[in-house]
C-alpha cells in the first residue's frame, strides 16, 4: 500500500489527520476531539491548500471519520459555509465520492444536513452519503461511480 500522513492540528481541543492512500487512491481523514464551524472551515481551508492541490489528488475519493469527535458546536449557517468552501476544490471534469462517517446520533443528523447544503451549491461534482459502519463506506468509495 502506497499511504503517506500528514498531522494538522488546528486548534487547542481538536486535531486531524489526513493518510493518502496513492493505491486505492483515497484519501483519509480522521477527526478528533471538538469540533466548531470556525476549527472545520479552517481545517478545510488548509486540506484544500495542501493535499487538494495536488493534481493526483483530485481525483481520488475522500473517507471523513468523525466517529472520534467529542463536542460539536455547528450552526445551520455553519454549514451552508462549509459546504461553500468545500466545492471550491471541486474540479469541473472530476466526479468523485465522499463518504462522512459518523457514530453519534447528532453528528449523524449533522453530516445529512451537510450533504443536503452541499448538494444545493451550484457546480458541485461531489457524491456524498453518510454512514455508521467503516467497512460500508470504504465498499461505497470503492464501488464503480455508475452504480451511485
Amino acid at each position: 500500500m502506497n499511504t503517506e500522513v500528514a498531522n494538522a492540528p488546528v486548534r487547542k481541543h481538536m486535531s486531524v489527520e489526513h493518510t493518502i492512500d496513492h493505491d486505492a487512491r483515497l484519501i483519509i481523514t480522521v477527526w478528533k476531539g471538538a469540533a466548531s464551524g470556525q476549527s472545520l472551515s479552517n481545517a478545510l481551508r488548509n486540506y484544500q491548500q495542501t493535499i487538494k492541490v495536488s493534481p493526483e489528488c483530485q481525483h481520488y475519493n475522500e473517507l471523513v471519520d468523525f466517529s472520534l469527535i467529542g463536542g460539536v458546536d455547528l450552526s445551520a449557517r455553519d454549514m451552508m459555509s462549509l459546504g461553500r468552501v468545500a466545492q471550491q476544490s471541486d474540479q469541473s471534469d472530476v466526479r468523485t465520492r465522499l463518504a462522512l462517517l459518523v457514530a453519534s446520533p447528532l453528528v449523524f443528523g449533522l453530516a445529512k444536513m451537510y450533504v443536503a447544503y452541499r448538494s444545493l451549491v451550484p457546480g458541485s461534482h461531489k457524491d456524498l452519503a453518510v454512514f455508521r459502519n467503516r467497512t460500508e463506506a470504504l465498499a461505497w468509495l470503492s464501488a464503480d461511480q455508475e452504480d451511485s
